[in-house]
């Protein structure tokens, strides 16, 4: 049987926050199960989980620092694209037929 523990939820820190939870913890993996409400189970490997409060800080932190850094690469681009409207030349009598 697998044994139960108190984990925190770091994989949804950016969009729902950090989440407390009981889990079954996988004796032979880094793997932990939650069981939903509805019965159906949600399954957390490495990084995305961990019974520290410390450590879950610490990597929601980097995750929001990640996000931040890959968001202002984005702007960065967005703020360099310009738009321009290519040349038309204007239809031949003949290409229409």
């Amino acid at each position: 049987m697998a044994e139960m523990i108190k984990v925190i939820i770091t994989k949804y820190a950016l969009s729902t926050g950090l989440i407390v939870a009981d889990a079954e913890k996988d004796a032979s993996s880094d793997m932990v199960v939650v069981r939903q409400e509805n019965g159906f189970p949600s399954y957390y490997h490495g990084k995305h989980w961990t019974t520290d409060p410390a450590e879950a800080l610490k990597r929601a932190e980097e995750m929001r620092g990640s996000k931040i850094a890959s968001v202002e690469k984005h702007l960065a681009k967005l703020r360099k694209l310009r738009f321009a409207i290519p040349e038309i030349n204007p239809a031949k009598e003949n290409d229409h037929g």
